[in-house]
């Protein structure tokens, strides 16, 4: 998945540079360069949620070998799910007993 991704940031740049060499039109440099400029953020936004989902399931199967690599993603993101309002719950704590202090 993540090779995938790669090629097309790849490829979007190779495109960019296409465009900017073929495609000289002054009003529409800014909305070209904006579109890509937006396909190439989500791209890496995609890659890094790829990143981490493959991190966790790696920690996840290294810790118990007898799971699946889907079935150990979806278990380390119900727990972080699951501890994300425990996690919450501290910040609103602390944030209610620093104002008193």
């Amino acid at each position: 998945m993540v090779a995938v991704i790669w090629t097309l940031i790849t490829a979007i740049n190779i495109y960019k540079e296409f465009l900017k060499a073929t495609m000289s039109h002054e009003k529409l440099e800014p909305i070209r360069d904006y579109l890509i400029a937006c396909a190439l953020w989500c791209l890496k936004k995609l890659k890094d949620c790829v990143d981490f989902g493959n991190k966790l399931a790696f920690i996840k199967i290294s810790l118990e070998n007898n799971w699946c690599f889907c079935c150990a993603l979806c278990s380390g993101l119900f727990e972080i799910l699951c501890n994300l309002g425990k996690a919450l719950l501290i910040i609103m704590v602390n944030t209610f007993f620093s104002y008193l202090g």
